[in-house]
C-alpha cells in the first residue's frame, strides 16, 4: 500500500502526492477520490516513477477525500490507504523581495496562478516586465488590503527600459503600485486589454515612440496618476 499520501488544495485543483512504493514488480498507482470518505471511483491510474497526481476542475469550498493503491506487474492490486481529505479555495499567493514570501519575483507568481487567484506584492522595488498571460487574476500591493497609499508609493514595478512594464490582457487587474521606467512602441508602462483594470497607480516616466507612453488600450483606469511620460 502507498505510503505519505498528502493533499494541497488550489483553486479548483487538489494536488496528491505520495511516497513511491519500494517493490521492484510496481506498475502502476489507482487514485481513487469523491466527495465522500472511503471513496470508489477511479479517478487515474499513475505509472510506476510517478508519485503526483492533479485532480483539476473542483468546486471550490467542496470537500474531496482520496486514498491511493499499488498495482504490481501480475494486476494485483494493494489495499487501498487511509484517506486524506481538503478543500479547494481562491488562492493568495505573495511576494517579498526579501525571500520571506511565496515568491520573491511577481511574474513568477502570476505563472503559478488560476483564474480569480490574488498575487499580493509586498512594498520593494521589482525590476521586472509583467505579462499576465491572459489570466483573471489580481496583482495588488499591500494598498489592496489596508488602503494605506504610501504603498502605491514603496511598491514600484521598473521596467529597466527593456520592454514595457506590465501587460495585461483578459480580465485581470493590478492595483497600488508604481510603474515606471517602460519602453514599448504601444504602451511603455502599461498595456492593456478592453476588460482589464488599473486602479491607484503611479504610472511615470515611461518612454514611447508610438502611442500611450504611459497606458496603451481600452480599459477601465481609475484614482491612477500618469504623468511624465
Amino acid at each position: 500500500t502507498p505510503s505519505s499520501l498528502a493533499a494541497a488544495a488550489g483553486n479548483t485543483q487538489v494536488v496528491l502526492t505520495w511516497t513511491a512504493n519500494s517493490e521492484s514488480d510496481l506498475a502502476s498507482y489507482k487514485v481513487y477520490g469523491g466527495t465522500s470518505a472511503s471513496p470508489t471511483t477511479l479517478l487515474s491510474t499513475i505509472s510506476a516513477g510517478t508519485e503526483t497526481y492533479t485532480n483539476t476542475s473542483l468546486t471550490n469550498g467542496t470537500t474531496y477525500y482520496y486514498r491511493i493503491s499499488a498495482v504490481d506487474n501480475a494486476g494485483n492490486e494493494s489495499s487501498k490507504s487511509s484517506d486524506v481529505s481538503t478543500s479547494p479555495k481562491l488562492q493568495k499567493y505573495t511576494v517579498k523581495t526579501d525571500g520571506t514570501g511565496d515568491y520573491t519575483v511577481i511574474q513568477t507568481a502570476i505563472n503559478a496562478t488560476t483564474a480569480g487567484d490574488t498575487v499580493l506584492v509586498y512594498a520593494g522595488t521589482y525590476t521586472e516586465n509583467i505579462n499576465y498571460n491572459g489570466k483573471n487574476i489580481v496583482v495588488g500591493s499591500l494598498y489592496l488590503t489596508t488602503s494605506d497609499t504610501s504603498y502605491i508609493s514603496s511598491t514600484i514595478i521598473d521596467g529597466n527600459q527593456q520592454d514595457r512594464v506590465v501587460y495585461i490582457d483578459g480580465g485581470g487587474s493590478i492595483n497600488g503600485f508604481t510603474i515606471k521606467n517602460g519602453v514599448n512602441r504601444f504602451g511603455a508602462g502599461v498595456n492593456m486589454s478592453s476588460a482589464s483594470i488599473i486602479n491607484n497607480c503611479k504610472i511615470i516616466n515611461n518612454i514611447s515612440d508610438g502611442q500611450g507612453g504611459g497606458v496603451y488600450g481600452s480599459g477601465t483606469i481609475s484614482g491612477c496618476l500618469i504623468s511624465g511620460n
